[in-house]
């Protein structure tokens, strides 16, 4: 499928790749927009960078890779709920450092959103 102006529709596995690559380059509101309704009244775009900053305090340039870990893509388990999609862990590296953050995406209103976040390696 595809949105109105033609482009595919994003998976999943874009949003998650997306959002890590807006907190990776500072993009705090950008990734904040990523957020179901519920989550943005958890977070703020604040929170999203204090998150990122206690993950890499010491990091020299910050998070410089975001990938999406094609083993850490789980789309059944058991805290699921309607509406999820997949639980998607995203590492975040950089020099010295490597981190992550799992999100769960959902599906919401025709739309990919991410309901929870789960900051740093299990």
């Amino acid at each position: 499928p595809s949105q109105p102006d033609g482009q595919p529709m994003p998976t999943f596995r874009d949003v998650a790749q997306h959002f890590g690559e807006a907190i990776a380059a500072g993009h705090d509101a950008a990734a904040f927009e990523l957020l179901t309704p519920e989550a943005q009244a958890l977070y703020t775009p604040e929170s999203l960078k204090a998150a990122v900053a206690t993950m890499t305090p010491t990091a020299p340039g910050g998070i410089q890779e975001v990938q999406v870990m094609e083993e850490g893509i789980v789309e059944d388990w058991p805290a699921k709920q309607p509406g999820d999609v997949a639980s998607v862990y995203v590492a975040l590296t950089g020099v010295g450092f490597a981190e992550a953050v799992t999100v769960t995406v959902v599906q919401r209103d025709g739309n990919l959103l991410i309901r929870h976040l789960d900051w740093g390696r299990p």
